[in-house]
């Protein structure tokens, strides 16, 4: 019933969890570099809470750090306010590299951490415990990974650029949805003579932007801002019709500082709103503060839009599709029933469990925002047939 497994599959997942880590032990700034785009190492530096020496031991052992008590603890909310809660990833990362190596120290540590690393079987191996001087927190360096399997080695090498693009992408979302967390990420180039090394900022935030909009303009630029409204949807509805248990259990948990339920953030401007803007279709969501994939949502925007997009021409029986797709940033905050985190072992894809009332509740929202923008127009006809 756990959809579990390989959790590390590329150079994104192999990052993504290590992040999700960092996160889940409340860090604040994270550091990401990869060192020959990731083919020789990869390395991450938070400031989180560290790792307690007892369980030093067990960190990269399959399922010995999970969350999960029992299945049902995925949708009552148990392990809701967690990215990770399989146990799965260092054990993966273990499994799969050269070398995992490990340096942390917690606040009851007096000046010294540790560093040690494990063998692919995700055993501490004894004789690598090294005491090291080192802040608050945790660094994790995964070096040659997929070096276990030959032919994903091969693989991960012919498609590194790819795979570097795919995990832009993924950094992209994390630094704008997750608001509370300053993050950098670099490429290092090195060359056969180690001491020529090139540093690439490819992506970082500060402390300074604190809204949505200003990580938008951070990461993506301001033009690309420029090119979105604000939204903000109530969803209140669609969650008491379906969940009536689940949002009374919510209300009991969190008492009166219960978040609404709700959709907010960016999206483009109408396509015949008097300032369309020029924001590229890129399309970010997050459900809780997890950053994930919504295809039910990247459709429904979709339909929609194209009841707007003056390009598309209804002729002869057919129609000319436009190449522009609306962008978006959207955060949802919702009971941890009324979606499913448990479709893949990288946890990205989710499905809303009351699909058809979420869903129908984003296209009245934008049905409603557009037409706002688009001065009357607006085809009535195809807003009856998608309706």
């Amino acid at each position: 019933r756990l959809v579990a497994g390989q959790a590390i599959t590329d150079l994104s997942s192999s990052v993504k969890e290590l992040v999700d880590n960092a996160i889940d032990a409340s860090a604040t700034r994270i550091s990401i570099k990869l060192y020959n785009q990731g083919l020789e190492c990869i390395e991450l530096i938070d400031n989180g809470n560290g790792v307690l020496k007892s369980s030093r031991p067990y960190m990269a052992q399959r399922h010995a750090t999970s969350k999960l008590r029992q299945f049902e603890d995925i949708y009552t909310g148990a392990c809701a306010p967690t990215l990770g809660f399989r146990g799965e990833a260092l054990f993966c990362l273990a499994n799969l590299s050269r070398s995992l190596k490990v340096s942390t120290r917690t606040i009851e540590d007096e000046s010294l951490g540790e560093s040690f690393c494990f063998d692919t079987q995700g055993e501490l191996i004894a004789d690598s415990i090294v005491p090291t001087p080192r802040s608050v927190g945790t660094t994790v360096s995964v070096i040659g990974l997929m070096e276990s399997l030959p032919v994903r080695r091969v693989d991960m090498c012919k498609r590194i650029k790819a795979q570097n693009m795919k995990l832009m992408k993924l950094m992209q979302g994390y630094a704008i949805l997750c608001m509370g967390v300053q993050f950098t990420f670099t490429d290092v180039a090195t060359t056969a003579a180690a001491k020529n090394k090139k540093t690439v900022v490819r992506l970082a935030t500060s402390d300074s932007s604190k809204t949505m909009e200003a990580r938008v303009a951070s990461v993506l630029g301001t033009k690309f801002l420029a090119g979105l409204t604000r939204i903000e949807l109530d969803l209140q509805s669609a969650v008491n019709d379906n969940n009536n248990d689940s949002v009374e259990a919510a209300e009991k948990n969190h008492g009166n500082n219960m978040e609404k339920w709700s959709m907010s953030g960016l999206i483009s401007h109408s396509p015949t709103s008097p300032n369309p803007g020029n924001a590229r279709d890129m399309q970010f969501f997050s459900i809780n503060g997890r950053p994930v994939d919504l295809p039910s949502v990247s459709r429904v925007f979709g339909d929609v839009w194209r009841t707007f997009d003056p390009s598309i021409e209804g002729s002869g029986g057919g129609s000319k599709r436009s190449g522009r797709r609306p962008a978006c940033v959207l955060a949802f905050t919702l009971p941890a029933s009324m979606y499913d985190v448990n479709l893949a072992p990288d946890k990205r894809e989710v499905m809303f469990t009351e699909e058809t009332s979420i869903t129908g509740c984003i296209r009245d929202g934008l049905m409603k925002a557009w037409s706002e923008q688009s001065e009357g127009k607006f085809r009535a006809n195809e807003v009856e047939k998608r309706s």
